[in-house]
Protein backbone atom coordinates (compact mmCIF):
# COMPACT_ATOMS: atom_id res chain seq x y z
CA UNK A 1 0.00 0.00 0.00
CA UNK A 2 2.98 2.42 0.42
CA UNK A 3 3.34 2.63 -2.86
CA UNK A 4 -0.26 4.42 -3.75
CA UNK A 5 0.04 6.64 -0.71
CA UNK A 6 0.31 10.09 -1.84
CA UNK A 7 2.31 12.56 0.44
CA UNK A 8 0.78 13.22 3.81
CA UNK A 9 0.90 17.42 2.75
CA UNK A 10 -1.25 16.68 -0.19
CA UNK A 11 -3.47 14.10 2.10
CA UNK A 12 -3.84 17.29 4.39
CA UNK A 13 -5.24 19.95 1.49
CA UNK A 14 -7.59 21.47 2.75
CA UNK A 15 -11.30 22.06 1.63
CA UNK A 16 -10.91 20.18 -1.45
CA UNK A 17 -13.93 20.19 -3.83
CA UNK A 18 -13.51 17.10 -5.62
CA UNK A 19 -11.55 14.05 -4.56
CA UNK A 20 -8.93 12.37 -7.12
CA UNK A 21 -7.98 8.81 -7.21
CA UNK A 22 -4.40 8.19 -6.15
CA UNK A 23 -3.85 4.65 -6.81
CA UNK A 24 -4.81 3.84 -10.26
CA UNK A 25 -1.05 2.34 -11.69
CA UNK A 26 -0.21 0.50 -8.46
CA UNK A 27 -2.83 -0.97 -6.64
CA UNK A 28 -4.87 -1.45 -9.91
CA UNK A 29 -4.20 -0.52 -13.50
CA UNK A 30 -4.38 3.07 -15.00
CA UNK A 31 -6.23 2.52 -17.88
CA UNK A 32 -10.00 1.87 -18.19
CA UNK A 33 -10.16 -0.88 -20.39
CA UNK A 34 -8.11 -2.95 -18.22
CA UNK A 35 -9.69 -1.99 -14.88
CA UNK A 36 -12.93 -2.94 -16.26
CA UNK A 37 -11.23 -6.29 -17.66
CA UNK A 38 -9.13 -6.71 -14.59
CA UNK A 39 -12.39 -6.42 -12.71
CA UNK A 40 -14.47 -8.32 -14.86
CA UNK A 41 -12.49 -11.66 -13.82
CA UNK A 42 -12.52 -11.45 -10.79
CA UNK A 43 -16.39 -11.02 -10.36
CA UNK A 44 -16.39 -14.16 -12.76
CA UNK A 45 -14.06 -16.21 -10.50
CA UNK A 46 -17.24 -15.53 -8.15
CA UNK A 47 -20.02 -18.09 -8.44
CA UNK A 48 -23.33 -16.85 -8.53
CA UNK A 49 -25.39 -16.82 -5.51
CA UNK A 50 -29.46 -17.79 -6.05
CA UNK A 51 -30.56 -17.11 -2.41
CA UNK A 52 -29.58 -13.89 -0.81
CA UNK A 53 -31.49 -14.28 2.57
CA UNK A 54 -30.43 -10.73 4.00
CA UNK A 55 -30.35 -7.27 3.21
CA UNK A 56 -27.12 -5.87 1.48
CA UNK A 57 -27.46 -2.74 1.72
CA UNK A 58 -24.49 -2.40 4.67
CA UNK A 59 -21.45 -4.57 3.18
CA UNK A 60 -18.43 -4.75 5.11
CA UNK A 61 -15.29 -4.44 2.87
CA UNK A 62 -11.59 -4.05 3.59
CA UNK A 63 -9.30 -1.12 1.96
CA UNK A 64 -6.48 -3.54 1.79
CA UNK A 65 -3.89 -3.16 -1.26
CA UNK A 66 -5.81 -4.97 -3.93
CA UNK A 67 -2.47 -6.89 -4.52
CA UNK A 68 -3.05 -8.76 -1.13
CA UNK A 69 -6.32 -10.13 -1.68
CA UNK A 70 -8.25 -9.04 -4.83
CA UNK A 71 -10.67 -12.30 -4.27
CA UNK A 72 -12.79 -10.89 -1.12
CA UNK A 73 -13.39 -7.69 -2.53
CA UNK A 74 -15.02 -9.94 -5.23
CA UNK A 75 -16.79 -12.41 -3.46
CA UNK A 76 -18.86 -9.26 -1.99
CA UNK A 77 -19.41 -6.99 -4.57
CA UNK A 78 -20.42 -9.74 -6.42
CA UNK A 79 -23.73 -9.96 -4.44
CA UNK A 80 -25.25 -6.59 -5.40
CA UNK A 81 -24.56 -8.58 -9.58
CA UNK A 82 -26.27 -11.52 -7.88
CA UNK A 83 -29.05 -9.36 -6.75
CA UNK A 84 -29.79 -7.09 -9.29
CA UNK A 85 -29.64 -4.59 -7.25
CA UNK A 86 -27.59 -1.21 -7.48
CA UNK A 87 -28.20 1.31 -4.90
CA UNK A 88 -28.62 5.32 -6.36
CA UNK A 89 -26.70 6.46 -3.21
CA UNK A 90 -24.09 5.38 -1.63
CA UNK A 91 -22.86 6.36 1.76
CA UNK A 92 -19.13 5.26 1.98
CA UNK A 93 -17.77 5.29 6.15
CA UNK A 94 -14.02 4.97 5.58
CA UNK A 95 -11.17 5.29 8.17
CA UNK A 96 -9.38 8.72 8.58
CA UNK A 97 -5.91 7.86 8.19
CA UNK A 98 -5.33 11.62 7.98
CA UNK A 99 -8.10 13.05 8.94
CA UNK A 100 -7.35 14.79 12.70
CA UNK A 101 -11.16 14.71 13.77
CA UNK A 102 -13.20 11.70 14.83
CA UNK A 103 -16.48 12.18 12.43
CA UNK A 104 -15.30 14.50 9.91
CA UNK A 105 -18.23 14.59 5.98
CA UNK A 106 -17.80 16.39 3.14
CA UNK A 107 -19.60 16.32 -0.08
CA UNK A 108 -16.82 15.68 -2.02
CA UNK A 109 -17.68 14.16 -5.73
CA UNK A 110 -14.88 11.97 -6.92
CA UNK A 111 -12.68 11.01 -10.63
CA UNK A 112 -10.87 8.18 -11.63
CA UNK A 113 -10.15 6.74 -14.67
CA UNK A 114 -13.72 5.57 -14.97
CA UNK A 115 -14.97 8.90 -14.91
CA UNK A 116 -17.04 10.99 -12.32
CA UNK A 117 -18.80 10.55 -9.53
CA UNK A 118 -21.36 13.13 -7.62
CA UNK A 119 -21.37 14.05 -4.25
CA UNK A 120 -24.84 13.85 -2.71
CA UNK A 121 -25.23 17.20 -1.25
CA UNK A 122 -29.29 16.81 -0.94
CA UNK A 123 -28.35 14.19 1.78
CA UNK A 124 -25.04 16.61 2.73
CA UNK A 125 -27.78 19.12 3.86
CA UNK A 126 -30.21 16.97 5.60
CA UNK A 127 -27.71 15.62 7.37
CA UNK A 128 -25.72 18.40 8.15
CA UNK A 129 -28.93 20.32 9.59
CA UNK A 130 -29.45 17.17 11.86
CA UNK A 131 -26.76 17.68 13.71
CA UNK A 132 -26.18 20.36 16.50
CA UNK A 133 -22.44 20.71 15.05
CA UNK A 134 -20.77 21.52 11.82
CA UNK A 135 -19.72 18.22 10.31
CA UNK A 136 -17.88 19.47 7.34
CA UNK A 137 -15.61 21.66 9.67
CA UNK A 138 -12.96 19.38 9.16
CA UNK A 139 -11.95 19.25 5.79
CA UNK A 140 -8.38 17.59 5.70
CA UNK A 141 -7.64 13.52 5.35
CA UNK A 142 -9.72 13.07 2.58
CA UNK A 143 -7.75 13.87 -0.53
CA UNK A 144 -5.78 10.52 -1.50
CA UNK A 145 -7.78 8.49 1.43
CA UNK A 146 -7.72 5.10 -0.26
CA UNK A 147 -10.48 3.55 1.88
CA UNK A 148 -12.84 5.67 0.09
CA UNK A 149 -11.23 5.38 -3.16
CA UNK A 150 -11.62 1.43 -3.24
CA UNK A 151 -15.02 1.49 -2.77
CA UNK A 152 -15.78 4.14 -5.13
CA UNK A 153 -14.12 2.15 -8.01
CA UNK A 154 -15.45 -1.23 -7.21
CA UNK A 155 -19.05 0.86 -7.85
CA UNK A 156 -17.83 2.60 -11.31
CA UNK A 157 -16.77 -1.42 -12.24
CA UNK A 158 -20.29 -2.54 -10.84
CA UNK A 159 -22.20 0.40 -12.59
CA UNK A 160 -20.20 -0.06 -16.30
CA UNK A 161 -20.67 -3.56 -16.18
CA UNK A 162 -24.00 -4.83 -14.96
CA UNK A 163 -26.07 -1.54 -14.45
CA UNK A 164 -24.86 0.58 -17.30
CA UNK A 165 -28.16 2.61 -17.14
CA UNK A 166 -27.54 3.15 -13.56
CA UNK A 167 -26.26 6.06 -11.68
CA UNK A 168 -25.43 7.18 -8.16
CA UNK A 169 -24.11 9.64 -5.75
CA UNK A 170 -21.69 9.44 -2.95
CA UNK A 171 -21.48 11.04 0.33
CA UNK A 172 -17.77 10.09 2.06
CA UNK A 173 -17.35 10.01 5.90
CA UNK A 174 -14.00 9.47 8.11
CA UNK A 175 -14.18 8.37 11.37
CA UNK A 176 -11.75 7.95 13.70
CA UNK A 177 -10.40 5.78 16.34
CA UNK A 178 -12.72 6.86 19.36
CA UNK A 179 -9.43 6.62 21.72
CA UNK A 180 -11.17 8.37 24.29
CA UNK A 181 -14.19 6.07 24.69
CA UNK A 182 -11.69 2.79 24.25
CA UNK A 183 -10.00 4.33 27.26
CA UNK A 184 -13.04 4.31 29.27
CA UNK A 185 -13.74 1.18 28.23
CA UNK A 186 -17.44 2.33 27.05
CA UNK A 187 -19.08 4.06 24.11
CA UNK A 188 -19.45 7.57 23.40
CA UNK A 189 -21.98 8.86 25.76
CA UNK A 190 -25.69 9.28 24.36
CA UNK A 191 -25.15 13.76 24.18
CA UNK A 192 -21.65 12.84 22.40
CA UNK A 193 -21.36 14.79 18.56
CA UNK A 194 -20.29 10.84 17.83
CA UNK A 195 -23.53 9.32 18.91
CA UNK A 196 -25.43 12.30 17.41
CA UNK A 197 -24.14 11.88 14.24
CA UNK A 198 -24.64 8.30 14.41
CA UNK A 199 -28.63 9.05 15.02
CA UNK A 200 -28.94 11.40 12.22
CA UNK A 201 -27.09 8.78 9.87
CA UNK A 202 -29.61 6.10 10.49
CA UNK A 203 -32.71 8.19 9.72
CA UNK A 204 -31.87 7.73 6.22
CA UNK A 205 -31.83 3.87 6.37
CA UNK A 206 -35.33 4.05 5.60
CA UNK A 207 -34.42 4.75 1.68
CA UNK A 208 -34.04 1.20 -0.14
CA UNK A 209 -32.04 3.15 -2.22
CA UNK A 210 -29.25 3.85 -0.22
CA UNK A 211 -26.29 2.06 0.99
CA UNK A 212 -23.79 2.28 3.49
CA UNK A 213 -20.53 1.10 3.30
CA UNK A 214 -18.26 0.12 5.86
CA UNK A 215 -14.65 0.49 4.76
CA UNK A 216 -12.73 -1.20 7.34
CA UNK A 217 -9.50 -2.98 7.64
CA UNK A 218 -8.68 -5.39 10.95
CA UNK A 219 -5.57 -5.87 13.55
CA UNK A 220 -2.72 -4.10 12.39
CA UNK A 221 0.60 -5.82 14.74
CA UNK A 222 4.01 -5.66 14.40
CA UNK A 223 7.16 -3.56 14.24
CA UNK A 224 5.81 -1.43 11.32
CA UNK A 225 3.11 -0.14 13.25
CA UNK A 226 5.43 0.51 16.38
CA UNK A 227 5.05 -2.20 18.08
CA UNK A 228 7.90 -3.65 20.00
CA UNK A 229 7.23 -7.01 19.33
CA UNK A 230 7.42 -9.27 16.27
CA UNK A 231 3.75 -10.42 14.75
CA UNK A 232 4.91 -13.97 15.22
CA UNK A 233 3.05 -17.22 15.07
CA UNK A 234 2.26 -16.83 18.87
CA UNK A 235 1.20 -12.97 18.87
CA UNK A 236 -0.52 -13.69 15.41
CA UNK A 237 -3.04 -16.64 17.34
CA UNK A 238 -3.55 -14.40 20.20
CA UNK A 239 -4.74 -11.58 17.83
CA UNK A 240 -7.07 -13.58 15.79
CA UNK A 241 -8.94 -14.79 19.04
CA UNK A 242 -9.10 -11.22 20.41
CA UNK A 243 -10.68 -10.06 16.92
CA UNK A 244 -12.52 -13.01 16.87
CA UNK A 245 -14.14 -12.05 19.94
CA UNK A 246 -14.46 -8.10 19.09
CA UNK A 247 -16.79 -9.55 16.02
CA UNK A 248 -18.90 -11.40 18.26
CA UNK A 249 -19.70 -8.07 19.45
CA UNK A 250 -20.20 -5.93 16.64
CA UNK A 251 -23.85 -5.54 17.47
CA UNK A 252 -26.12 -2.96 18.98
CA UNK A 253 -27.17 -4.95 21.15
CA UNK A 254 -23.92 -5.26 22.50
CA UNK A 255 -21.97 -2.02 21.84
CA UNK A 256 -21.27 -1.59 25.49
CA UNK A 257 -19.23 -4.95 25.58
CA UNK A 258 -17.63 -4.03 22.01
CA UNK A 259 -16.09 -1.43 23.65
CA UNK A 260 -15.23 -3.27 26.97
CA UNK A 261 -13.40 -5.66 24.88
CA UNK A 262 -11.51 -2.93 23.18
CA UNK A 263 -10.52 -1.11 26.39
CA UNK A 264 -9.21 -4.51 28.04
CA UNK A 265 -5.80 -3.66 25.75
CA UNK A 266 -6.69 0.09 24.62
CA UNK A 267 -6.54 -1.29 20.98
CA UNK A 268 -3.60 -2.48 21.22
CA UNK A 269 -3.73 -4.64 17.99
CA UNK A 270 -4.92 -1.35 16.42
CA UNK A 271 -8.16 -2.34 15.02
CA UNK A 272 -9.27 0.02 12.50
CA UNK A 273 -12.73 0.14 12.31
CA UNK A 274 -14.03 1.21 16.16
CA UNK A 275 -15.30 4.49 14.49
CA UNK A 276 -17.40 3.35 11.46
CA UNK A 277 -18.83 0.31 13.13
CA UNK A 278 -19.92 2.58 16.19
CA UNK A 279 -21.15 4.73 13.34
CA UNK A 280 -23.68 2.09 11.83
CA UNK A 281 -24.17 0.36 15.46
CA UNK A 282 -25.69 3.36 17.61
CA UNK A 283 -27.84 4.47 15.53
CA UNK A 284 -29.14 1.54 13.31
CA UNK A 285 -30.32 -2.04 15.18
CA UNK A 286 -27.82 -3.68 13.15
CA UNK A 287 -25.37 -6.49 13.96
CA UNK A 288 -22.52 -7.71 12.13
CA UNK A 289 -22.17 -11.44 9.80
CA UNK A 290 -18.83 -11.82 9.03
CA UNK A 291 -16.00 -14.22 7.06
CA UNK A 292 -13.39 -15.32 9.45
CA UNK A 293 -11.09 -12.59 9.68
CA UNK A 294 -7.34 -12.87 6.78
CA UNK A 295 -4.38 -12.24 8.41
CA UNK A 296 -1.91 -10.94 6.10
CA UNK A 297 1.66 -11.22 7.15
CA UNK A 298 4.53 -9.75 5.91
CA UNK A 299 8.06 -12.02 6.61
CA UNK A 300 10.30 -8.76 5.63
CA UNK A 301 9.34 -6.73 8.95
CA UNK A 302 7.58 -9.50 10.92
CA UNK A 303 3.93 -7.46 10.52
CA UNK A 304 0.67 -8.17 9.80
CA UNK A 305 -2.91 -6.73 8.77
CA UNK A 306 -6.27 -7.94 9.18
CA UNK A 307 -9.26 -7.91 7.41
CA UNK A 308 -12.70 -9.43 6.55
CA UNK A 309 -15.69 -9.01 4.51
CA UNK A 310 -19.31 -9.28 4.98
CA UNK A 311 -22.31 -7.64 6.41
CA UNK A 312 -24.11 -5.87 8.69
CA UNK A 313 -27.91 -7.53 9.14
CA UNK A 314 -30.29 -6.29 11.57
CA UNK A 315 -30.50 -7.90 14.79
Amino acid sequence: MDRCRIPPSEGLTPAPTQLQARCAGSCYPADPREILQTFAQALEKVSPTKKLDHDLRYPIVPHIDFRVNFDLYAQTYALWRDARWFPSRIVILGVGHRCPAEIACHPLGFRSALGEVSPDRDLFSSLSASCPFPIDQETRGFQGEHSIEFVVLWLQVLRDLFFPDRSFTVLPILCGGFQSAVARKSPPASSSPEALFARALATFSKDPGTAFVASIDGCHVGPRFEHPFAADTKVRAQVANWEKKLWTLASSDTLSDFFAHLGQNQNEYYFDGVGVLHTLLAGHKLKAKTQAPVQWFEPADQSMVSFSRGHLIPC
